[in-house]
């Protein structure tokens, strides 16, 4: 269930990060709501595990187009100014790095999906 809730909202503290020290913040991540997709992870995950990925994503995934992501409104919302113009540098070139039509025949032929 992916409605929107107080439940699925609420702020999670990271671990090993509180806002304030001693019993009271260990007090308050108790009484933090646990999410419904909780209760029942684990049988979701087995149930899942033998998914195909490309028959929710498909087989081409899109590049990432950063200014799509952070868009120049977002930045002026944050009060960040004009988003940054940056070239995208090597690490984010992936073109050389595909996969081989085997590599993802095996793959999906080991996890059962084809």
């Amino acid at each position: 269930d992916l409605s929107s809730s107080d439940e699925e909202s609420s702020e999670f503290a990271f671990r090993g990060r509180s806002r304030s020290k001693g019993r009271s913040s260990r007090r308050s991540r108790r009484e933090k709501p646990v999410p419904r997709w909780c209760d029942n992870y684990l049988q979701d995950l087995t149930t899942q595990q033998s998914l195909d990925p490309d028959s929710i994503f498909g087989p081409d995934v899109p590049p990432c187009e950063l200014e799509a992501v952070f868009p120049e409104a977002l930045w002026r919302t944050a009060g960040l100014g004009p988003a940054p113009k940056r070239r995208r540098g090597s690490s984010g070139n992936w073109t050389k790095d595909g996969l081989a039509k085997q590599e993802v025949l095996d793959y999906q032929q080991r996890m059962g999906q084809r």
